[in-house]
């Protein structure tokens, strides 16, 4: 008889102190570095393209008066 409730009694308590011991630190591979707030980059983007639609026209000109 005192072997069961030793089984029952090690089933139930086991558990609790696990839990106790462990506590709700976060698991290493769950922790993550704060991300720095996204910027807005579509409006950078678009200046980048436009910026560099202007580059190629003037490496086009410059390579025709080149050959001329």
């Amino acid at each position: 008889m005192f072997e069961f409730a030793a089984i029952i009694g090690s089933i139930i308590i086991i558990p609790i102190v696990y839990v106790l011991l462990k506590g709700n630190r976060p698991e290493r591979r769950e922790r993550q570095k704060p991300q720095p707030p996204q910027e807005p980059t579509y409006w950078k983007e678009m200046a980048l393209y436009q910026y560099g639609e202007e580059m190629l026209e003037l490496y086009r000109q410059q390579k025709k008066e080149d050959k001329k």
